[in-house]
């Protein structure tokens, strides 16, 4: 019992804890590397193109998405996801989901009034699709390559479009089915039709796991040892004197 209050009392000073973190990304963008998936909402749009562009990217190759929104007074949208055909992580087999960190180098290439895109990470589990609605929300209208980056990212941080069910989450806990990650290109609502066109470099998402307590680790595993040798007697003999 004393190796345990003993250890109890160093762990807690240095509040020690162990927590894992991994990583996705691409500053290269083949076109084979990935898969692009159109949503739409209302009058819609249409994906015009979505490759890989060797030159000009910070630096060299990078990858170019282009939209065109249908005009419409009733509004509408079109909503383009890339998937990065490796960037996939299974929770249910290597461990729940604290938190997400989520960075991209963007520019615009050809914009209109009211800007660019609204941008930021997607995500796909079994078959749904979602993406990161935190306000305020992530969008590019600069013209010169600039750094963009959501940090601490949840499930509740994300929303499925397609279902129109913004109380649906992607599940990052233990239980959760695989997820693949990507990016987004988003616009909506223009009375007429517009077309605009963003590049992509530097793409990277940084998966935060839950923390291993080494407190209770360590402690439950004395504990149990402890009792075994508490358990522990030694053997009546059998021979009387």
């Amino acid at each position: 019992m004393k190796r345990i209050i003993m250890l109890c009392i160093i762990l807690s000073a240095c509040g020690c804890a162990m927590s894992a973190a991994q990583s996705f990304g691409d500053s290269d963008f083949n076109d084979a590397d990935w898969t692009v998936v159109t949503e739409t909402t209302g009058a819609g749009g249409t994906l015009l193109s979505a490759s890989q562009v060797l030159v000009g990217g910070n630096p060299a190759a990078h990858r170019q998405i282009e939209l065109e929104l249908n005009g419409s007074a009733q509004g509408g949208g079109v909503f383009t996801h890339s998937f990065r055909t490796s960037a996939t992580y299974n929770p249910s087999v290597e461990g729940a989901i604290a938190t997400l960190d989520y960075r991209e180098d963007a520019r615009c290439v050809v914009s209109s009034p009211g800007g660019c895109f609204v941008i930021g990470p997607s995500l796909r589990q079994d078959g749904n699709v979602f993406l990161s609605r935190k306000t305020p929300l992530l969008s590019i209208s600069e013209f010169e390559w600039t750094h963009k980056e959501l940090t601490g990212l949840t499930p509740e941080d994300f929303r499925s479009i397609a279902s129109g069910n913004y109380s649906e989450h992607p599940d990052f806990s233990d239980s959760g089915s695989e997820i693949e990650f990507g990016f987004h290109r988003a616009m909506s609502t223009s009375p007429v039709t517009i077309t605009r066109s963003s590049a992509i470099d530097n793409w990277e998402i940084v998966l935060h796991q839950l923390p291993v307590d080494l407190i209770s680790f360590e402690i439950s595993t004395l504990y149990h040892i402890q009792q075994k040798t508490e358990s522990f007697q030694e053997p009546t003999s059998c021979f009387t004197q």
